[in-house]
């Protein structure tokens, strides 16, 4: 099972990295 907690942030990361 992959740790959803890791997913969340990769996903916070690119949605930083997209808006700017």
């Amino acid at each position: 099972m992959y740790p959803l907690m890791l997913i969340y942030q990769k996903l916070k990361q690119v949605i930083f990295f997209y808006q700017d």
